[in-house]
This record gives C-alpha cells, sequence and structure tokens, in this order.
C-alpha cells in the first residue's frame, strides 16, 4: 500500500505547483518515516524544500523505487 501511494504522490510532485508539490512531498516523508523508507523520507525531505528542483523529484522517485524493491524481496 505505502509503494502504491508513493508512486502516486510522486507523479503528483512531478506535475503540481510548487506549494502543491511541497505538501505532497511533506507527506510522503511522513509516511515513509513511518513505514522505516528512511532514504526515501530523506529524499521527499529535499523535495519539499526544493519543490522546482527536478534532480530531487528524480532522487524521490529513486529513493521509492529502492523502497518498492526492498518490499518486494521480502515478499519472496
Amino acid at each position: 500500500m505505502f509503494v502504491r501511494q508513493a508512486r502516486h504522490t510522486v507523479r503528483e510532485i512531478g506535475k503540481g505547483d510548487a506549494a502543491g508539490s511541497a505538501a505532497a512531498a511533506g507527506r510522503l516523508k511522513s509516511a515513509a518515516a513511518a513505514v522505516g523508507a528512511f532514504k526515501a523520507a530523506e529524499a521527499a525531505a529535499r523535495a519539499e524544500e526544493n519543490a522546482a528542483d527536478a534532480g530531487s523529484i528524480a532522487s524521490l522517485g529513486a529513493a521509492v523505487l529502492e523502497s518498492e524493491n526492498f518490499i518486494l524481496k521480502l515478499c519472496r
């Protein structure tokens, strides 16, 4: 469930305005920290601070993908 919502939020951040993107990144930061996806939480914090920076958003997407891969490995 976290991964599905995280992917949706990353897409939302990528196409939203700066204020909306920052708010979405803040929500993702909290959710990622709650499930122990600390790299994703750190990347979301950077995206929250730099909502208009494509590099921050790309790093967030990569961190979410890494979290997804970790979760999939646990499910094997």
